[in-house]
């Protein structure tokens, strides 16, 4: 979906680690992150590793935004928080917004 709204996508991870590394090196404007990484990973430990480390906007992912996971992902102060399934309106909606 990035890819075909123009924006330049620097990587997929599918582990802690991996995204921490990756956004050390490339700096994006924007982490899109799921709060369950594919190889078992939390997207919001993640966030917190990058939190004071790099300058970057980030918008989680999830299917399971309840208010409670909300009012904790909100003390990371995220761009947004996108519920799944989305389509690309809403993906590339929240990025706009960043601009």
């Amino acid at each position: 979906m990035l890819l075909d709204a123009g924006q330049h996508v620097v990587g997929i991870a599918a582990e802690e680690d991996e995204a921490v590394r990756m956004a050390l090196i490339h700096r994006p404007d924007v982490i899109l992150l799921d709060l369950r990484l594919a190889k078992g990973g939390c997207g919001r430990r993640v966030a917190e590793r990058l939190a004071g480390e790099v300058d970057v906007s980030i918008i989680f992912a999830s299917g399971n935004l309840t208010p409670v996971m909300r009012e904790r992902l909100a003390a990371l102060s995220p761009a947004g928080m996108l519920g799944k399934p989305y389509g690309p309106d809403q993906l590339i909606g929240a990025i706009h917004e960043l601009a």
